[in-house]
């Protein structure tokens, strides 16, 4: 029976470890078997590591890069021209949209009472068409520019940040304008101001989260 023993390397300076062959023999065979051993070889060619070692140099591409955090809070440039994200964009249309269907359905009310108290007129048709008109706009309107002015849609972690700041901020005026319309109501108050209490808070609403958004946007989250 032969036992091959090991790979022992000569010389610690050396760019390869030379091979010994060591054999011995624990049978009776007067000629026992000799494993020899060839130089082995690498590719790529080994070079000298560094620090005593042997090793393979390897060549690495250091890439700047900035963390989520870091790319969000970077402000979108507002020079003239240069084209903004789909999601601010959509912010804009929004923000005109409600403020242009608010003043609208505002100043044909007050114009249309006939001389009797607001609360005496009538505004529900008036509310209902406003609040359709707005809805119907606002996807016109982005329609529109879309094909216009196309915009990628792709959606980057700063937009989902402040699409979510935005419609956080934005909605503690709907649960105000809610609390708004039950103690009206509550109170025995008109529907006249019931109604219009909830849809201002809606704009408001609309108004702030826009705002806020457009803001982050302009001038960075940090």
């Amino acid at each position: 029976m032969v036992i091959t023993a090991a790979l022992v390397p000569s010389s610690s300076d050396a760019s390869t470890s030379h091979i010994q062959c060591v054999s011995c023999t624990v049978s009776a065979s007067p000629k026992p078997r000799v494993v020899m051993a060839g130089v082995p070889t690498r590719n790529p060619l080994v070079t000298a590591g560094g620090r005593g070692s042997f090793g393979t140099a390897f060549l690495f591409t250091v890439m700047k890069a900035l963390p989520s955090a870091s790319s969000a809070s970077a402000p979108v440039s507002s020079n003239p021209g240069e084209a903004v994200t789909l999601q601010e964009r959509r912010s804009w249309t929004f923000l005109v949209t409600s403020v242009v269907a608010y003043v609208g359905y505002v100043w044909y009310v007050v114009t249309h009472t006939d001389g009797a108290p607001l609360a005496d007129s009538s505004y529900q048709k008036p509310l209902l068409v406003t609040i359709v008109a707005a809805i119907v706009a606002n996807i016109a309107a982005e329609i529109l520019l879309a094909i216009v002015r196309p915009i990628d849609t792709h959606k980057d972690v700063r937009d989902k940040e402040i699409g979510q700041i935005g419609d956080f901020t934005g909605s503690a005026f709907v649960v105000i304008g809610a609390l708004a319309g039950l103690l009206l109501a509550l109170g025995e108050k008109d529907y006249f101001w019931v109604a219009n209490a909830i849809y201002l808070g809606f704009v408001l609403s609309a108004i702030l989260g826009s705002l806020t958004k457009i803001g982050l946007y302009r001038k960075g989250m940090y």
